[in-house]
């Protein structure tokens, strides 16, 4: 077994105790059975958990029949096979075994296996492998035609006769030439496959060929039966990834009547120097005049014809459907048209129905190949009859211009004011949760953007037919019609979602059809077949969108067929293939485009940041439906907002929703699946399985309920908040908070939620308005103890200006550090609260757990934060949590910031050698700061560099831990200094304010800023701040105002991905997004302080630090579930505008020439000039300044 190689091993072992799982059993039978491999993927729902040395055997067994999926159409590869599967599994396998002597004609298409002496195979069609055991000697084949491998063992033979056929390719290394190619589709009257449905040959379609395993085809191509001439291998190669493959295009169309074209097709097998017959084969193709309407009955995939459902076909053979109800009939889509040759499909619909019945027009989604006859149902005659075009809302504009267009063209409106008149009179919209109904007959609408904007599908629960239009595809094998969405941006209405964004969309659409009933039959808007609701295909749409998420361009294929006369459409198009087109109906094509597979920095190898759900589906135990489809903030994706004038979706500012239920619900089920399938989740810091229900036990009248979702990569991260709410509660809604693990996990114990390295600062809120909420941290009853403390949740904002709002004081949940000897502590505190309100009942008692592990005075921990392009990125904390950061290049590795530690702490430069493996290792002081300057001495120490900017050196000599160190130690830099560290270059930026000395370093082409404590921390756990210390506000506000030009010309000119660009500073625990946006809020919190003073912008702090003794306020740290911008800017009140050297405006301007403009135009310098004064102005004199400013640029 294993010399014969059918037996593996592990590489290194047999195992042979181990029970066979399932994928070893499969590639065992393929090798011993010579099952031709099949393709990269299957249709398993847990098609990733198949190993790669096994992925090929069970995608053929998968495609031939041979093996199906267990419950939820899972593989279960690594799961232990059953004997009664080994037997069905070889009984789906071998069609026919030959155990008697004689003539026979074998059955099936599977494997034959001849085990009897002196056995004559006649007139057979021997797709599969053929097996000649080693007592068959020699076996005779008249007649027969082999296409598949000939296996022969020991002495067998196989001779074929002389009465036709061609024989297989033999494993025994083979005299015998390959069989002839063979075509897909094949010419009309000659092809079976299920797949062509209604198809006539009647549009431009593409031939595909195949040959055996090893073979490489050529072929020849001419106009005219057998016109062709006899291929060589100097005639074209066909390829399997050949674009657009064979193509049989259409002859010009004719007002007159039919045209057709014969194209002659001749192919050649070519293997091991040998050269199989010609493959031979006229294809006919017609172009029908465009005036005609092709009227009949859409077919399923057994050929049986749908009831009560007329398929009507435009001259490109776009699907539209008629189906009528007592009162009223009704036509999905209205195709192409051609003014010079026009149909008219309302008059081919009218002749079905009949007179006086309303014909309604529904648009599925408005392409031009579904919307161009729109026109003719705004006739007198049926708008008398009340009949209404259909479509939604978010598709009203563009459906409104193809009116004008075709309705002018084809004379029936003299000008575009007529059109739209019209077109208004009997315009109504449809939405989700609608029914349609035309007596007798209803419709339920779903919709579904993704391929369009306002794209909607209709589903007729009694019959179990779903029209889906354009929403979920087509597979149309014969002209490779693949799903569409490789629209980039084509116009502002004229797009395609990316796949995460898609993949929302469409589970939640598919959660909707499934509560209202089931699925039987698929009527896309341009397959030829019906497909089968039962079988597989949506399950196989939803895995080749997931491959995308999770894979990227790593799922993708060259595409066959695309947009080509469209610039650029070609080289940015790609597909993604799940199943076989040339055998599976259900099988899936997505074209995709470089330029939006995924949304914005989640291309290019960042699949693995996506930390997004994909949906949330709540309900109570065992029911369908989700409570949250009647939030309007939920709609139709999770994370996007579609603008109802059709433009594109964006991203949405809040992720918090609401359900609703009764005051006798006692729980729920809520069910988030993560988009990406690496990603982890937790409901209230409890684990969850994507897409597996969590019981949510209600508590209160109203009870939160936080979903972090933490993206493959272990630190991208997301908040989502679900307030459910009972119906007619007097219960006070339960106190919750934005600062405990529920929604806030510290990164070094992602897998531990409660656990935390530093002390923890929180708030507690109730949604009942006007309640009084009570705490206790010693685990105590807070309804009863003598140590409960009530918790003022108002939140404070300064007497003036546009600051943010924070409460009063936070609870402080802390490791003991009195007497600390240094060493590791741990420290659990438990917070009991409960919520009250005079009249209502009071909410229950909820309970959050802390675990402070402070870590030894003398000890570094550190996490892999990037590694890819060469470069690697460590987070490396001391004991007090203080972030530096370990960056490594080609060159060597560059440390930023030296934290804090005790005497005698291990040696930082040595513990980040070890890290980096490299002793090439200097160190960057961003700012003077003992929790970022302690340890620097370690790599003087070590000769190594350490750099610095000159203003801060007395401040760091002061904390150094080696005091040997003086002021000739250090390396000193300002802005424009550039570090390349090999594939890693940092650019140096000065940003006073924090300190003299502050800087920046700026990874361009990673877009990465390393920021330090200059653009301040916001760990809402940690009640972070920015601290001015005793420096002037208006140092800091000029700094900020800078770099935010600086930035943003780097972003105009393409240096940095402003939309990529992500902040790691010397505390916050997660990077920070939208750098802009984050400027911004520093911005108004120092220019609150410039315009009102600190006596109004400035109140107590909510931890002051640095011996400060106010805080100025921007933003909300609760708001967006604690994820939007905030800073609180902490200072001393008597300083922070009593800078010496800022007294006066003109100073100001001084420095900020002298500092920032050096090589500046005069022009330039001249507008710096004006903002720089405009820095100190109040808010009136402020514009005044705008005015001359405009006037200078």
């Amino acid at each position: 077994m294993a010399q014969a190689g059918v037996m593996q091993g592990d590489g290194k072992n047999v195992r042979p105790k181990d029970k066979i799982t399932r994928e070893e059993a499969v590639s065992m039978l393929a090798r011993a059975l010579s099952v031709t491999a099949g393709g990269s993927s299957t249709n398993f729902a847990d098609n990733s958990r198949i190993s790669s040395w096994a992925m090929a055997n069970v995608a053929a067994f998968a495609e031939n029949g041979y093996i199906a999926g267990r419950s939820g159409n899972r593989f279960e590869p690594q799961a232990n096979i059953t004997r009664a599967e080994v037997v069905k599994l070889l009984d789906n396998m071998i069609s026919d075994y030959i155990t008697e002597s004689g003539t026979v004609t074998p059955k099936g298409t599977g494997i034959v296996i001849v085990k009897a002496s002196g056995v004559t195979m006649n007139k057979a069609k021997l797709s599969g492998t053929v097996i000649l055991g080693g007592k068959a000697g020699e076996v005779k084949a008249t007649g027969c035609e082999i296409t598949g491998k000939v296996v022969k063992i020991h002495n067998s033979t196989l001779t074929t006769g002389s009465t036709g056929g061609s024989s297989g390719g033999s494993s025994g290394g083979g005299s015998s030439a390959p069989a002839a190619p063979s075509a897909y589709p094949r010419p009309k009257g000659q092809e079976t496959s299920k797949s062509l449905g209604v198809f006539n040959y009647d549009m431009t379609y593409f031939v595909t060929l195949t040959a055996q395993d090893g073979a490489d085809i050529y072929y020849e191509i001419a106009e005219g039966a057998d016109k062709a001439a006899v291929p060589t291998t100097a005639s074209k190669k066909f390829e399997t990834y050949q674009y657009r493959q064979i193509e049989i295009t259409q002859p010009t169309a004719s007002a007159d009547g039919p045209v057709t074209k014969t194209y002659n097709v001749k192919a050649i097998a070519v293997q091991n120097g040998r050269t199989s017959s010609v493959a031979n084969w006229n294809y006919d193709v017609t172009s029908i005049p465009h005036h005609e309407l092709k009227v009949g009955a859409p077919k399923d995939w057994n050929g049986n014809e749908v009831p009560d459902v007329t398929l009507i076909q435009d001259y490109d053979s776009d699907k539209m459907y008629l189906v009528q109800g007592t009162d009223r009939a009704m036509v999905l889509d209205a195709g192409y048209f051609d003014a010079d040759d026009a149909a008219n499909l309302y008059e081919t619909a009218r002749k079905i129905v009949g007179e006086g019945k309303p014909i309604d027009l529904i648009i599925g989604h408005p392409h031009p190949d579904h919307v161009q006859m729109t026109h003719q149902f705004l006739c007198a005659e049926n708008k008398a009859l009340g009949a209404k075009v259909y479509v939604n809302e978010r598709g009203i504009e563009v459906l409104r211009d193809y009116v004008k267009r075709f309705g002018i063209s084809s004379k029936m409106f003299a000008d575009e004011a007529a059109a739209s008149e019209a077109y208004d009179a009997q315009l109504e919209t449809l939405k989700n949760g609608d029914v349609y109904d035309m007596g007798g007959t209803k419709f339920n609408v779903i919709e579904l953007p993704g391929h369009q904007v306002a794209g909607i599908m209709l589903f007729d629960t009694a019959t179990g037919n779903l029209f889906t239009t354009d929403q979920i595809g087509n597979n149309r094998a014969h002209i490779m019609d693949s799903f569409w969405m490789q629209f980039a941006n084509l116009s502002s209405t004229f797009f395609a979602d990316s796949m995460d964004v898609y993949l929302s969309s469409l589970q939640i659409a598919l959660e909707r059809v499934d509560s209202l009933g089931t699925v039987k039959r698929i009527l896309t808007g341009h397959n030829d077949v019906v497909l089968d609701g039962t079988a597989s295909y949506l399950d196989i749409l939803q895995t080749a969108v997931q491959k995308v998420v999770d894979e990227g361009t790593d799922a993708m294929t060259p595409t066959l067929r695309t947009l080509d006369s469209i610039n650029g459409y070609l080289e940015n198009t790609k597909t993604v293939v799940v199943g076989d087109r040339l055998k599976d109906i259900n099988w899936v094509g997505i074209n995709v485009n470089l330029q939006n597979y995924l949304s914005d920095g989640y291309r290019n190898g960042n699949e693995d940041k996506i930390a997004d759900l994909s949906n949330l589906s709540v309900h109570k135990q065992g029911e369908k439906g989700n409570l949250l489809w009647n939030d309007p903030n939920f709609g139709i994706n999770v994370n996007w907002q579609y603008p109802t004038d059709g433009t594109k979706p964006t991203c949405k500012t809040t992720t918090s929703f609401v359900a609703e239920v009764d005051e006798n619900t006692t729980s729920i089920e809520i069910v988030p699946t993560a988009a990406s399938s690496g990603a982890k989740i937790t409901v209230n810091g409890n684990a969850v399985e994507s897409g597996k229900a969590y019981q949510g036990t209600l508590t209160g009248g109203t009870t939160r309920f936080v979903i972090k979702v933490t993206a493959k990569n272990g630190s991208d991260s997301k908040t989502y908040t679900l307030n459910v709410s009972k119906k007619n509660s007097n219960q006070v809604a339960a106190p919750y908070t934005y600062t405990d693990y529920d929604s806030y996990t510290d990164p070094y114990y992602p897998d531990t939620p409660g656990n935390f390295t530093v002390t923890q600062y929180m708030a507690l809120f109730s949604d009942t308005d006007g309640a009084e909420i009570k705490y206790t941290v010693d685990g105590s009853d807070p309804k009863t103890s003598d140590t409960a403390k009530v918790f003022d949740q108002t939140k404070f904002k300064a007497d003036s200006g546009f600051g943010g709002a924070e409460v009063k004081e936070l609870i402080t949940i802390g490791a003991d550090t009195d007497n600390w000897d240094g060493t590791a502590k741990q420290t659990k505190v438990e917070l009991k609260a409960y919520a009250s309100k005079e009249g209502m009942e009071d909410s229950d008692v909820v309970t959050f757990t802390y675990t402070i592990d402070r870590m030894s005075k003398l000890e570094h921990k550190s996490r892999l934060m990037y590694d890819m392009d060469g470069m690697k990125v460590w987070s490396v904390i001391d004991y007090d949590s203080d972030k530096m950061y370990l960056i490594k290049g080609s060159k060597g590795a560059l440390l930023i910031d030296a934290g804090m530690a005790s005497a005698g702490a291990n040696n930082l430069y040595e513990y980040c050698k070890q890290l980096a493996g490299t002793d090439n290792i200097d160190v960057y002081i961003s700012h003077g700061h003992p929790d970022h300057t302690t340890q620097l001495g370690d790599f003087v120490q070590a000769g190594r560099k350490v750099y610095i900017n000159e203003k801060d050196i007395p401040m760091a000599l002061k904390y150094v831990n080696d005091k040997t160190v003086t002021a000739g130690g250090f390396t000193c830099i300002s802005e424009g200094y550039q570090f390349d560290l090999g594939g890693v270059v940092l650019d140096n930026y000065d940003i006073p304010g924090h300190t003299p000395g502050c800087m920046m370093l700026l990874d361009k082409a990673h877009n990465v800023l390393y920021s330090s404590d200059q653009l301040g921390c916001n760990r809402r756990s940690v009640a972070d701040s920015l601290t001015l210390v005793n420096n002037d506000v208006r140092v800091l506000l000029s700094s900020l105002r800078i770099f935010r030009d600086k930035v943003t010309a780097l972003a105009e000119a393409g240096e940095i991905d402003l939309d990529k660009l992500v902040v790691w500073s010397g505390h916050d625990d997660y990077e920070i997004h939208d750098l802009l946006g984050h400027l911004d809020t520093l911005i108004t919190a120092a220019q609150n302080i410039v315009d009102y003073g600190p006596a109004t912008a400035m109140r107590v702090s909510v931890r002051n630090t640095g011996g400060s003794d106010g805080a100025s306020f921007a933003g909300d740290r609760y708001a967006n579930g604690g994820t939007g911008h905030f800073i609180c800017m902490n200072g001393s009140k008597a300083n922070v505008l009593a800078g010496e050297d800022y007294t006066a405006v003109d100073e100001l301007d001084k420095k900020y020439r002298s500092d920032y403009s050096g090589g500046m135009s005069g022009a330039s310098r001249a507008v710096q000039g004006i903002c720089v004064r405009a820095l100190a102005m109040s808010g009136d004199t402020l514009f005044r300044f705008f005015d001359r400013f405009e006037q200078l640029v």
